[in-house]
């Protein structure tokens, strides 16, 4: 699957890669500003494969500009994102946010979890990985108070892309998928080519990761 059919179209006029237009609903933006990087958010429930479309994408920018500096924020549980993403050469800077209370967003305090991951490595994409639950607020946390473009991608699992295909969503779904820039169906299972290589002599891949 070409990963980057499935960027918006909103972030085709802001960079070297040439996405195709796509018939997600796009939000108008114009070029970022010095201190605010082009910014994709991705959420979805458990089990909808956020981080391989994380990990697809960033390749996928790599491959049209070697060059780029990515970052990325995970608020999820678990270590997925952060080890599949060391594979992935120039290093990415990353940054986990442990949420205290789903309920409360601004507990978090993601936009000052942001603006510190911004700060040191001054990335050219930032890409925001939520849990779904959360989502919502967190977004509108980030509307609110940093009010920087961006977009918001939501990856399904076989579940929710059930429901939306027989139109059985509950409000919170719908409304949720409404407000999205792109919705990412489910993909067959295929073989991990992000496996380390096993020749003799190759120099891993280095990521760093704050705390």
């Amino acid at each position: 699957m070409d990963v980057r059919r499935q960027l918006p179209e909103v972030y085709s006029r802001m960079s070297a890669i040439e996405i195709p237009d796509t018939t997600c609903r796009a939000l108008p933006v114009d070029p970022p500003t010095e201190t605010a990087p082009r910014c994709i958010i991705v959420t979805g429930p458990r089990h909808a494969d956020k981080t391989s479309w994380l990990n697809d994408t960033i390749r996928a920018l790599r491959v049209n500009d070697p060059a780029a500096r990515c970052a990325v924020l995970t608020a999820e549980d678990g270590t997925a994102t952060v080890e599949r993403l060391a594979k992935i050469a120039p290093p990415i800077t990353t940054r986990r946010v442990y949420l205290p209370c789903p309920c409360c967003p601004a507990a978090a305090d993601l936009p000052g979890h942001i603006r510190a991951l911004v700060d040191v490595s001054q990335p050219d994409w930032l890409f925001i990985e939520l849990p779904v639950l959360p989502a919502s607020g967190l977004v509108g946390e980030f509307d609110a108070v940093l009010g920087w473009e961006r977009v918001l991608v939501v990856c399904l699992d076989d579940r929710w892309a059930e429901a939306r295909r027989l139109h059985r969503f509950s409000p919170f779904q719908a409304s949720f998928i409404e407000s999205a820039n792109q919705v990412i169906e489910p993909r067959p299972v295929v073989r991990d080519s992000t496996a380390p290589s096993s020749q003799a002599g190759e120099t891993p891949p280095t990521i760093v990761t704050l705390e």
